[in-house]
Parts: C-alpha cells; sequence; structure tokens
C-alpha cells in the first residue's frame, strides 16, 4: 500500500491510530481475498473499515469507481461472519469511505478515474468481427459461435462457458436454448430465432461450429465450447509439472470467452493502438456482447422488461436502465427534441 493512500484512510474517517507502523511506511502487501480470511471475522468495526477500503484499493487499482463491486464484497463479509455464529459488522465506515472517494472521484479530471464500462458489440459491430475471422480454423469457427450465441442469449461469461450441446434443441423458428441463469429464478428455455443475415445468424454459426467438430473426429457432445490450443488441437490435455491441469472435459474457461471477444475486436481494428494510447484500458470484454445486446434491444424499441427477461436481468435492474438510457442519447426519448430549440 502506498503512503498516499494510506493517507486518505483518516480524511474519510478511518482513525488513524488503527494504522500500522507499517502501514503508514507504505510496506503492507495487500492480498485481494485477504479481506475473507477466517483470522479477520469478528474484528471490531474500524477494522472492518481497513478491511473493505483495502480491497477497494487493490480491485480499482487506478482509484477508479469500484463501487457495486465493493457493495458485494460487504456483503460477503457479512455472510461469512453469520456462517460464523458471529454478529454482523458495522459498515457505515466502510460506506463513508466509499462516499468520500466517489466525491473526490467526480471532481477529477482524471479519465482513469472514469467508469470503465465494456464497449457494446451490436450487430453492426458484431458484422465487423466476423467478417475479420477466419472461420476455416478451428479457433475461428468455435469464437464467432461464442460472439453470436453470447448476443443473442446476452449470456454472462459464467453462464456461456457452462452451455452443453445437450442444452440446444434445434426448433422449426431456430433453436431453444436451456441456459444457467445465476441471478434470477428462470425456468425453460430462450428462443434464438433464425438471424436476417446469415453471416451473422447464431443458428447457423452454431451449425457451423458442430460441422466443424465432425469432421475433424470430435463427437458434439458435452462442453458446448472447448479450450483449442494455439496448433488447433481441440481439448487437449494439459499438463504442469506431470500434473493434468484444467477442466478434463475440455470446456473453456470465463477467461477464454472473453479472450475470445477482445481478439474479436482486436482483428476487427476496433482496439486503440497501445503504442499510442497506453494507458487507456480495454473496452472489449467479455460483458461487451451482453451490452450490445441491450443497446440494440433498446435502439429497435423493444421492451425494457421482456428485455430484462431474455437477458437474466433482475427487474428493476439499474445496469439494464443504465445501458437503455445510454443507447437512447439521440432517439425520440430525449427530452431537447422537439421542444423548439
Amino acid at each position: 500500500m502506498q503512503r498516499e493512500e494510506a493517507r486518505l484512510l483518516p480524511r474519510y474517517g478511518f482513525p488513524s491510530e488503527m494504522l500500522s507502523e507499517r502501514s503508514r511506511r507504505g510496506v503492507i502487501q495487500l492480498d485481494p481475498f485477504g479481506w475473507l480470511h477466517r483470522s479477520q471475522l469478528g474484528t471490531s468495526t474500524p477494522e472492518f473499515w481497513w478491511i473493505t477500503f483495502r480491497n477497494f484499493v487493490v480491485k480499482s487499482r487506478e482509484w477508479a469507481p469500484f463501487g457495486t463491486y465493493t457493495d458485494g464484497n460487504s456483503l460477503r463479509v457479512a455472510v461469512a461472519h453469520a456462517a460464523a455464529g458471529l454478529a454482523k459488522p458495522s459498515t457505515v465506515g466502510a460506506r463513508r469511505v466509499l462516499k468520500g472517494h466517489e466525491a473526490e472521484r467526480k471532481k477529477s479530471t482524471d479519465f482513469r478515474r472514469r467508469p470503465r464500462r465494456a464497449a457494446a458489440a451490436t450487430p453492426p459491430v458484431l458484422r465487423k468481427m466476423v467478417t475479420a475471422t477466419d472461420t476455416t480454423t478451428a479457433i475461428g469457427r468455435r469464437d464467432v459461435a461464442i460472439l453470436l450465441l453470447g448476443f443473442a442469449l446476452a449470456a454472462r461469461r459464467s453462464e456461456l462457458r457452462l452451455l452443453d450441446w445437450a442444452d440446444l434443441e434445434e426448433v422449426e423458428e431456430g433453436l431453444a436454448v436451456q441456459i444457467w441463469r445465476p441471478k434470477v429464478n428462470h425456468e425453460g428455455p430462450l428462443g434464438v430465432p433464425y438471424g436476417s443475415n446469415p453471416a451473422t445468424c447464431p443458428v447457423r454459426a452454431l451449425r457451423a461450429w458442430r460441422q466443424y467438430l465432425t469432421d475433424h473426429g470430435h463427437q458434439a457432445a458435452g462442453p458446448l465450447f472447448v479450450r483449442i490450443d494455439r496448433h488447433s488441437r481441440i481439448a487437449h490435455p494439459m499438463h504442469r509439472n506431470g500434473q493434468p491441469i484444467g477442466d478434463p472435459t475440455g470446456r473453456i474457461t470465463g477467461e477464454g470467452i472473453g479472450d475470445a471477444i477482445t481478439r474479436a475486436a482486436t482483428r476487427a481494428q476496433l482496439t486503440a493502438p497501445t503504442e499510442l494510447l497506453p494507458d487507456l484500458p480495454p473496452r472489449w470484454s467479455g460483458h461487451s456482447l451482453r451490452r450490445g445486446f441491450a443497446t440494440a434491444a433498446k435502439q429497435a424499441g423493444k421492451d425494457l422488461i421482456e428485455t430484462a427477461r431474455h437477458g437474466g436481468w433482475v427487474d428493476g435492474s439499474k445496469s439494464l436502465a443504465g445501458y437503455f438510457e445510454q443507447a437512447g442519447m439521440w432517439d425520440e426519448t430525449n427530452p431537447l427534441y422537439g421542444i423548439g430549440l
């Protein structure tokens, strides 16, 4: 922890007497998962402020806003205390810290402290990504299927990677997909119809991916999306120090899903050149498909509730409302249109 960061704690309400000498000298090593160590359960309120704040500093890196994530961490701390039979710690101090930081962030002109949102992979963007992808290779076929099905389902990375071939059923209208939504109570399949543009049709992309697997001696069974190494070996066993690592079925990781989207954006020249803007954080990530779906739905005039149900957002989701608000910046919902300016 840097001395500058340690000095901010008293300003935000953290009592300076609680800081150790090592903290003041700036030599403490922060463990991003340390706040959940059992040895810290049952700590006093000031110590809980410190646990929450230090996790905030580590996760936010360059002091970018990270309030939602930290709220989740506070909840996890409370759950861990309850599971251990301890009293729920106070969150008043932690929230004072966050509000103080948020107030300073809003006054700053440093672009590194602005919200870092994933760019929206809308259908026009997807067409550029697909066009720039070599679909004669295993990685290309798989990545196109990831892009298009991920968009069609508004899937989170964790949801997309857990899909199996058995979760897909071809019907006359397209695909019926059983998807696990951890944040909502969802029962029944989602309908993925044929796309109007064959190049960006998720149903045709899944067929092409399945055909590629069959042509190269692999059964379309088990995980829908599997890892592929640089030698185009599909679901090849991995070892480290003689020990097997990775999912034995070859299932792709959530990071692998995100990497596929980032690679597609790079191929389509949608990313900023690092030699020109080295400090600009990458904007294309695993969340780009989900945000792109919400943006496209708003631009097409789709209903907010139906969009939320399809994409697995909870009713009244603030994140979805934010996507809709940004996507509608230039449509008829802008109050400046038609008022006589």
